[in-house]
């Protein structure tokens, strides 16, 4: 048998490196076993295998090679959805961990979680003295969930992605603010950003930004001005905002952050905001 060393993503857009072989008998499992080409994916170059999991649908159990007892590992968080209407904030990426070197029990059982990205934003929302709801105002979008592996007694999780601000003069700032989560979501044309949020375990390192303010929060948020939503964070990059002239005809952009890039792949990037002078979701990522 040859030994190899093994590599593991887990997102719903990720990747895991690692190796083929005969598993373990399987330790005590408390959720059903990850299946292949359901749960994950394997592909084999030379001596390293790529395990892919992806399935969202709830958490499953893989059991170690008996041979093994290190992995690179890289986690990833659901990304936040971006807000509706032509002025909502991107949703930020998801929360990226990584080792390069984690410690493992050969014929241990890991348990895996895929985060689910969030869901999108197409309703009109409530504001207060506008009557419920009013068609000037967008709902904002939704966090993305963790993902997680636990490893023993230890639950590594990577926090989802912040939603986007919803568009429109909303009273509330946690409607038109950026969502906190792992990178953080934009604010709408005039909210504010908001801090990521980073997790910390030991021999891991983790990659989160923040989202962009809105670019029609000028010095006194002062009307009219058709700013988009800034953009949400990425793993590799905070996102951006772009102030907006005073004009009814010029669209702004708010860029989401870069994804960063590891084991092949890039992995946490934030999405994008569009805005334009007529109505309709123009939110992009």
């Amino acid at each position: 048998m040859i030994n190899r060393a093994l590599r593991i993503t887990i997102s719903a857009a990720l990747l895991a490196t690692g190796l083929s072989f005969v598993a373990a008998p399987p330790a005590k499992a408390t959720n059903a076993a990850c299946v292949l080409n359901t749960d994950y994916t394997e592909t084999t170059v030379a001596d390293s295998v790529t395990l892919t999991f992806t399935n969202t649908a709830g958490t499953c159990d893989w059991t170690l090679p008996s041979t093994v007892t290190r992995a690179e590992i890289v986690i990833v968080g659901g990304g936040g959805s971006g807000g509706f209407g032509n002025q909502g904030g991107g949703g930020g990426g998801g929360e990226v961990l990584y080792a390069a070197n984690a410690a493992l029990t050969a014929g241990d059982t890991l348990e895996i979680t895929v985060g689910v990205g969030g869901a999108a934003a197409t309703t009109p929302c409530a504001i207060t003295g506008l009557g419920t709801p009013n068609n000037t105002a967008f709902c904002p979008g939704s966090n993305g969930s963790p993902s997680s592996v636990k490893i023993g007694a230890n639950t590594i999780r990577a926090l989802g992605g912040g939603r986007g601000g919803g568009a429109g003069p909303f009273d509330n700032v946690s409607k038109k603010n950026g969502g906190a989560g792992g990178s953080s979501g934009g604010g709408n044309r005039f909210g504010l950003s908001t801090a990521a949020t980073s997790s910390s375990y030991t021999g891991w390192t983790s990659y989160v930004n923040t989202g962009g303010r809105g670019g029609g929060n000028t010095t006194n948020n002062v009307a009219p001005v058709y700013g988009g939503g800034g953009g949400g964070g990425g793993a590799g990059s905070a996102g951006t905002s772009t102030n907006a002239p005073n004009s009814t005809t010029t669209p702004v952009v708010g860029v989401g952050g870069d994804a960063i890039h590891l084991m092949g792949r890039c992995l946490g990037g934030g999405g994008s905001s569009f805005a334009k002078p007529t109505s309709g979701g123009d939110v992009l990522g």
